[in-house]
C-alpha cells in the first residue's frame, strides 16, 4: 500500500487523502498538497479487497501488516466488508454507519465520520466494478 497518510497543517491531525477535496476531519482545512498520488486509496484498497478476496476467501487476511493510519484504515474497510458480505444487510451505507459507531476509536472520534466517509465511497466504486467470479456469488449486496 503507497502511504498516503498526511497531516493537517492547522490541527496536526493525521488523515487519508482518499479523493480530490477531502478536508481535515477535524478541522476541516483543506489540504496543501497539489500531487494527486495520494488519491489512489479508494482504487488500491479495490485492488487489495479483490486479490484478498481470491486469494483468502474473504476481503481482510491475518498477515496483514499495520504500520500507518493508511493500513488501519484499509483493515477496517476489509473488515467491515467482510461483516456486511455474511451479513447482507438491506441499507449497506445505514450499516457501514452502524459498524463504524461500534468501533472504539481511541481519543481520535474524527477519525470514525472519517473513516464512514471513505467505507461509502469505496462501498460505490466497488459496486461499479465487482469481482468477475466471487466465492460468495450467493452473496447479493457487494455484486448487484
Amino acid at each position: 500500500m503507497i502511504n498516503i497518510d498526511y497531516s493537517c497543517s492547522r490541527c496536526g491531525v493525521s488523515y487519508v487523502l482518499f479523493k480530490k477535496d477531502v478536508l481535515c476531519p477535524n478541522c476541516k482545512k483543506e489540504s496543501d498538497l497539489e500531487s494527486h498520488e495520494h488519491f489512489k486509496f479508494i482504487p488500491t484498497t479495490i485492488k487489495n479487497m479483490k486479490t484478498n478476496k481470491r486469494k483468502h476467501g474473504k476481503y481482510s487476511h491475518d498477515a496483514q501488516k499495520i504500520e500507518s493510519l493508511v493500513d488501519q484504515i484499509q483493515k477496517v474497510c476489509f473488515n467491515v466488508f467482510d461483516n456486511m458480505e455474511n451479513t447482507n444487510p438491506d441499507n449497506p451505507k445505514e450499516y457501514i454507519k452502524y459498524l463504524t459507531n461500534k468501533i472504539h476509536w481511541h481519543g481520535t472520534p474524527y477519525l470514525k465520520i472519517h473513516t464512514r466517509e471513505i467505507l461509502t465511497d469505496l462501498y460505490d466504486a466497488y459496486r461499479k466494478n465487482p469481482p468477475r467470479h466471487s466465492l460468495f456469488s450467493k452473496t447479493k449486496f457487494l455484486f448487484s
